[in-house]
């Protein structure tokens, strides 16, 4: 189920994604992208079409649009210098320049569905959450 999270809508050859996300552990998963992987492809199925996932970029063939979804949560869950565009890239298998475009095209894809897909958590999902945290 891990290596489908990035291959399921095209091949990431050569792509740190599939490696990375292969070995994790539900709780290793949670910590990296803060959301189940169900959540995530229950996300993907909901933009997957959005005008802004089929655009393509330089001389790259198109990037799975659950790499785009992926990136953008790991950029959202990261802080300090975790959150630079070069550490993401290099702990998913893209360039800094790549990273940009997917948070820029995840986050506008997302922000359309805004009020289908984005809540707080309720008072025992937070607790959950600094349990993790803590």
């Amino acid at each position: 189920m891990c290596l489908e999270l990035c291959t399921e809508h095209g091949t990431v050859t050569g792509n740190g994604c599939s490696t990375m996300v292969m070995y994790m552990t539900y709780d290793e998963f949670l910590s990296n992208f803060w959301m189940d992987r169900e959540c995530i492809q229950q996300l993907h199925r909901m933009v997957e079409h959005d005008e802004v996932s089929s655009q393509c970029w330089g001389k790259r063939s198109k990037m799975p649009s659950m790499l785009h979804i992926m990136v953008f949560l790991k950029y959202l869950g990261s802080y300090g210098n975790e959150a630079s565009l070069q550490k993401i890239g290099r702990a998913m298998g893209i360039s800094k320049g790549a990273v940009n475009e997917c948070v820029m095209q995840a986050s506008s894809a997302i922000l359309k569905l805004q009020k289908k897909v984005i809540r707080w958590p309720d008072d025992e999902e937070r607790k959950r959450i600094g349990g993790r945290i803590s």
